[in-house]
């Protein structure tokens, strides 16, 4: 139990130091704003804090005497092809993001032992969905983008290097609750025989965070494209256990309304796997779903995820948020009775699922909203905030791309039963749709056979300590491995977490 929180705690404690040493939270003896008015890209998302001091995963330290650190080999071409038998070799190791969050990861940090011509090192990071306990083969997200932080010289001729791969572009958000792989690769220097290796904390067979890692050898193919063997655990008759040295920096936002992913199950026609949102040939239509915001705080979004089924990829399709209706409600003409924002689709992602209607292909989409900037009143723009203890209504879909074919759908949630056999049981209330084109209605209650939630989801930023919070389910406390509240890390928090691990079925 104590190695499965080690990183957790790892991340906490590195947290809690940065709050108490705000002025220096890293220890390089620079003082925070002046280190960031130097370079300000290590200030991702503008809090006034350098990134690696805020921490979403620690997978340990190396030793500290630089020449005892050991290593995986990690390595494509150069030296991978003259010593190892395989024109490529690559290591993984995996992390556990907490459930209950959306994690964003502005940075990756990792330590390798290198022999590069001086200049001229190069390195890759590759990130893996899990696939029953090993990395899938292709990686979902490659970065070369790497800056070298440090490189220490070891009495074998070897460095010690430590890259930085700089993700704040990529806007790179993981979900809690699954487990990744990351993979830190060397790439030849294309003047030597030269290998990496990546780093590795001191065997003990106490301190295994997750996984033992993995190693896959790859011949080459074609230009830059290689040959994968599948993945293997290293070394698991070993007398102790190892880690990769890396770090992730980032941060994390609650998860503050869940209303189910998409059903991928299509009915049968002419039944819709969603409600008409957006165009749907020559008529125009809205649909909406509701969620409440808890507690006693205004809360700051950072992500909206809505899935939709369209003809068209709907990067210019649409977010939108309403109040609540009044009581009573307004009249039925009342074209956008409680609208508030419309907001710009930040991602999209085609999950690849489709079905047919009518002759017309209909994918479905994941389509993001990312920490969105709002004109509130007469203030200026400013970050989305939803006043506490109030009802919303969210409207998802693509937009009129000028042609009378688009269809688009706001899709229905799996966490109902298929086609509305049997009468939902909805979070709230059930969505409410409208047509929007002449003869436009007022908002009505969707009717049968469509009696379903639909399919969204909505993240936030924890709120501060002390802010009040009455729900630990709302709140991140100062050091996250604090989940009961009481100020301290103790036992009572390992169990909390174990009992929402296994809740979640985890590994």
């Amino acid at each position: 139990m104590r190695t499965i929180l080690a990183s957790f705690a790892a991340c906490l404690f590195a947290a809690a130091t940065a709050s108490a040493q705000f002025q220096d939270c890293n220890g390089n003896g620079i003082d925070d704003a002046l280190e960031i008015a130097g370079n300000p890209s290590i200030d991702c998302n503008g809090n006034g804090i350098p990134d690696d001091c805020e921490c979403v995963w620690d997978k340990g330290d190396p030793p500290t005497d630089i020449d005892d650190v050991d290593g995986l080999i990690s390595h494509i071409g150069g030296g991978a092809m003259s010593t190892t038998g395989f024109d490529a070799l690559r290591a993984a190791d995996d992390v556990f993001l907490p459930p209950g969050f959306l994690h964003r990861i502005m940075a990756f940090r990792g330590l390798m032992i290198n022999n590069s011509w001086p200049g001229a090192r190069r390195a890759r990071l590759e990130i893996f969905h899990d696939c029953n306990g090993v990395p899938e083969i292709e990686p979902f997200f490659t970065s070369t983008n790497f800056e070298v932080l440090s490189e220490t010289p070891r009495a074998d001729g070897n460095y010690l290097v430590w890259y930085r791969f700089d993700l704040c572009d990529e806007q790179l958000w993981l979900d809690g609750g699954k487990s990744y792989w990351f993979s830190l690769i060397g790439e030849t220097d294309r003047v030597t025989d030269d290998l990496s290796s990546w780093a590795v904390t001191p065997p003990d067979s106490e301190a295994l965070i997750m996984r033992v890692p993995n190693q896959a050898a790859g011949m080459k193919i074609a230009h830059n494209t290689y040959d994968w063997d599948p993945w293997d655990p290293f070394c698991t008759g070993c007398p102790g256990c190892i880690n990769m040295v890396f770090k992730l920096d980032g941060y994390s936002c609650q998860i503050l309304f869940d209303n189910g992913r998409p059903d991928t199950s299509v009915p049968l026609p002419p039944l819709l796997p969603g409600l008409k949102s957006g165009p749907y040939g020559a008529i125009n239509w809205r649909s909406r779903d509701d969620f409440v915001v808890r507690n006693c705080q205004e809360r700051k979004v950072c992500i909206i995820d809505a899935w939709v089924w369209a003809n068209c990829h709907p990067g210019h399709g649409f977010i939108e948020i309403y109040t609540d209706n009044p009581c009573p409600p307004g009249a039925l003409g009342e074209p956008y009775a409680g609208f508030l924002y419309q907001l710009p689709i930040d991602q999209v992602v085609d999950l690849g699922v489709s079905f047919f209607d009518g002759g017309d292909e209909l994918k479905l989409y994941c389509i993001r909203v990312i920490e969105p900037i709002v004109q509130q009143g007469t203030l200026p723009p400013g970050p989305l905030c939803l006043d506490p203890g109030r009802t919303y209504w969210i409207s998802a879909g693509a937009t009129l791309s000028g042609s009378f074919a688009t269809k688009s759908l706001f899709a229905f949630s799996e966490r109902c039963c298929p086609r509305g056999e049997i009468p939902c049981d909805f979070q709230i209330n059930r969505p409410q749709t409208r047509r929007q084109s002449a003869p436009a209605t007022g908002w009505l209650p969707s009717a049968a056979p469509n009696l379903r939630d639909l399919a969204f989801r909505i993240a936030v930023e924890p709120l501060p300590p002390g802010s009040g919070a009455s729900s630990s389910v709302a709140a991140e406390p100062s050091c996250r491995a604090d989940l009961d509240f009481d100020g301290v890390y103790g036992v009572s928090d390992i169990f909390m977490f174990l009992s929402e691990w296994f809740a979640a079925a985890c590994p």
